[in-house]
């Protein structure tokens, strides 16, 4: 259903463009109201057009729904864990965290005794042992891709999916390998290790991972900490091989062939090659095909003595990419390395051509100004937040980057024979790097350096699109601009706007763990808990990327159950990587343990206040409430689990009680002091535990809906068996994080609604 949205948004905002564009550009332009026969051909060329428009767009519709049967035909008969046999040429191998990725495409899978072509696959090897265009037999275990299962989540199976790799084979066996040994795209692989290895040699760690990434597309020695920092800045785009490399390498290249006398046909050939062997060394990554295409259309262009356009060069590098793989229509990689050209084409030039600035500054900020304007949206989109002083950040570090690109190459090859004269060629490189670095944290520093939008609507991306076309068309019509950025920076605070409105609450899927977000109807935020024992780095990975896809850029109260990891991994994930977080609140009565010290350090650190609750002692906001019944001063143990903080949450609409780790004697103990009365929302006690959720306390509770929080195949055996039937005895629903994923209740007339992630997916 999101893909058909998407699919549909396109093929409508497209089509509507093309009528429009067609139509004012040869009616309005070129139409004589006195020459019938000028009217006619006024408008039979638009005509022509839009119909040319449309049967590309049908025919990639058709291309589309034919690998879709294709992949259907044999991902309908894959399971998890099947045992298959796949024979497929290698087409690329990248070295990461000490292990191979190798992807084989042109593949054939063998499933019993029938025989299916099938799209890419990818599995790993501990050695590297085979050669890139060899074609290799392998035998392994079918681990299909996961989708996310929260907001914001990385959703694998969208991801792979969109490269044409539909699974990947675990505990792989190379049984068999045909074809000859140290071929064209091998040589080509290994001449990008050997300058990976200069680099490496030449230069300080962090210095050989951006250099190697940034020229190469070699990653295995970028440092995370120096990712982070160059995405939170904004400029992550000079990590890609993208259109910036191409240009300055190729355009550098041509240019110079052009004043040695070389004929057109000469230049270009030779510019042509170093750049197409240049895209194969990098990887060829989508934004670098694209830039490869358009670049060898200027070169012919020039060959046979045309202009250059670059929107018939960007439309061209669009089909053919499609053509290979349509899925990559949907691949943020691919969106946003258009969106920018045409943020430069269709916005910039634009603006540039409706009046020339008087000073190059002007016209440098009107480009780079709708660059933002035509990707700022789909960051927010696909990564929630926005660096906000990107733009300022690359007017600083675009100038030299040609300089890094050219010395970081001269060097790489140089070093090939002579690692003493590299080395004097990379410290020029170094001191661009230190200076990117000092320009990166200064900026990261900065107030409101890093802006959490949430995630737009992709209506809401549509409709923010159709408007910019709009004005521009009018603006163009009226041969003037002022007011445009006034005009974009409005649009473009109104897309970026996307606050959680009204209740909600939010039962994370963490794994084996808790993690629950609540906003009230008066806007603060809640979390409780938030860890796990069976997902790694779920504070980064889940936790985190839900709250920015929300919107959520800070949480006003953080509720520690109890300290155990599955409750507070996360939390201190989140908290070492300095997002907001008020107070944090414990119960009066938690163990002081080293896990409780450690948070208390933490909090400390991050400027977070630590909060301390009683029984009895309640938070109020607007007409909510949230009150602590439990542990209080005459309950004694040693037992974290037992100690658990307990909360019951009200409002006018909506009742709720989150009970941590607590086991059947403490529900007992609600029980028994008239602590247990009916709520809206059950937040299943220890993740479903059969011996917790017992009988008495969930007939006093009668929830409306139960959630339970665990993991899938959990050693624990949550849910247990006993606790689900007093559960569904109590008369409440029952929603399993492990089956819905994350699951939402907001309120429709004053009833509550639930909201599963995995619904329909």
């Amino acid at each position: 259903m999101r893909y058909q949205k998407w699919y549909l948004a396109a093929v409508a905002a497209g089509i509507l463009f093309g009528i429009v564009w067609n139509l004012w550009h040869n009616t309005i332009r070129n139409c004589s109201e006195k020459d019938s026969m000028a009217n006619a051909r006024a408008w039979m060329y638009p005509a022509f057009r839009v119909g040319c428009f449309l049967a590309f767009f049908l025919a990639g519709i058709f291309h589309f729904a034919g690998n879709e049967a294709f992949r259907q035909n044999y991902m309908s008969k894959l399971q998890d864990g099947m045992q298959v046999t796949v024979q497929g040429k290698l087409c690329s191998k990248q070295l990461k965290n000490g292990q191979y990725s190798y992807y084989l495409d042109h593949c054939y899978l063998s499933i019993g005794q029938e025989i299916l072509p099938c799209n890419q696959i990818l599995f790993y090897q501990t050695s590297d042992d085979d050669s890139i265009g060899q074609t290799l037999i392998v035998t392994g275990t079918v681990e299909l891709w996961k989708s996310a299962s929260n907001d914001g989540n990385f959703d694998a199976k969208a991801f792979y999916e969109s490269k044409k790799i539909d699974f990947q084979l675990k505990e792989a066996i190379v049984k068999n390998v045909y074809g000859a040994e140290d071929g064209f795209g091998e040589k080509i692989y290994r001449l990008r290790r050997k300058i990976s290895g200069v680099y490496e040699s030449c230069m300080s760690t962090s210095d050989a991972g951006v250099l190697s990434t940034m020229t190469l597309g070699e990653k295995n020695l970028l440092d995370a900490e120096v990712k982070q920092m160059y995405q939170k800045a904004g400029i992550s785009h000079v990590l890609a091989i993208s259109g910036l490399h191409i240009s300055v390498i190729g355009m550098g290249l041509y240019k110079l062939l052009r004043k040695i006398k070389c004929s057109f046909l000469t230049s270009g050939v030779i510019a042509g090659t170093v750049i197409g062997g240049y895209g194969m060394m990098s990887g060829l990554g989508t934004s670098t095909i694209r830039a490869v295409l358009m670049f060898f259309v200027l070169l012919f262009g020039q060959w046979i003595g045309r202009s250059y356009d670059t929107l018939s060069a960007l439309g061209l590098s669009a089909i053919v990419i499609l053509l290979d793989n349509p899925y990559l229509l949907w691949y943020a990689g691919f969106l946003l390395s258009f969106a920018a050209v045409l943020g430069i084409v269709a916005v910039g030039q634009t603006l540039i051509k409706i009046k020339k600035p008087f000073f190059t500054f002007s016209e440098n900020f009107l480009v780079s100004f709708a660059i933002q304007l035509a990707t700022v949206p789909l960051t927010a989109y696909f990564f929630y937040e926005v660096p906000v002083w990107s733009m300022l950040i690359n007017f600083f570090v675009l100038p030299i980057i040609g300089v890094l690109l050219f010395l970081g190459l001269l060097g790489g090859f140089v070093g090939l024979l002579s690692v003493r004269a590299a080395g004097i060629l990379f410290v020029p490189c170094h001191w661009i790097l230190v200076f990117y670095e000092k320009v990166c944290r200064l900026s990261v520093s900065l107030p409101g350096a890093v802006w959490i939008t949430g995630q737009p609507d992709w209506q809401k991306l549509l409709l923010f699109y159709l408007i910019l076309g709009a004005v521009l068309f009018a603006m163009k019509k009226m041969k003037q601009r002022r007011g445009f950025v006034f005009i974009g920076c409005f649009m473009l605070l109104a897309v970026l706007h996307n606050p959680v409105k009204g209740f909600e609450l939010d039962v994370l899927d963490v794994g084996q763990g808790d993690g629950m977000y609540l906003h009230t109807k008066e806007g603060t935020n809640f979390f409780f808990d938030g860890g796990s024992t069976d997902v790694s780095k779920v504070g980064t990975y889940r936790m985190l990327p839900f709250l920015k896809a929300k919107g959520v850029k800070k949480i006003d109260y953080w509720i520690v159950s109890h300290t155990d990891a599955d409750h507070i991994s996360g939390l201190k994930e989140i908290l070492q990587a300095e997002y907001e977080i008020d107070h944090i609140v414990f119960s009066k009565y938690v163990l002081n343990d080293e896990a409780y010290q450690e948070l208390l350090a933490l909090a400390q650190t991050y400027g977070t206040e630590i909060l301390k609750m009683d029984c009895g002692d309640i938070f109020t906001d607007g007409e909510a409430g949230l009150r602590c019944i439990f542990p209080d001063q005459t309950y004694k143990s040693d037992d974290k689990n037992a100690l658990s903080l307990v909360l019951r949450y009200e409002d006018q609409e909506f009742s709720g009680i989150f009970t941590g780790d607590i086991s059947s004697t403490e529900e007992q103990y609600l029980v028994e002091h008239k602590k247990a009365g009916s709520v809206t929302f059950y937040k299943a006690a220890h993740h479903g535990s059969r011996y917790s959720n017992s009988r008495d306390f969930l007939m006093a509770l009668s929830p409306e809906i139960t959630t339970i929080s665990c993991g899938e195949n959990n050693r624990y055996g949550h849910p247990g068996e006993e606790a689900l039937c007093n559960i569904k005895e109590s008369g409440s629903a029952v929603y399993e994080t492990m089956e819905c994923g994350r699951i939402r209740i907001h309120m429709e007339n004053g009833k509550p609604v639930v909201e599963k992630f995995l619904e329909g997916r």
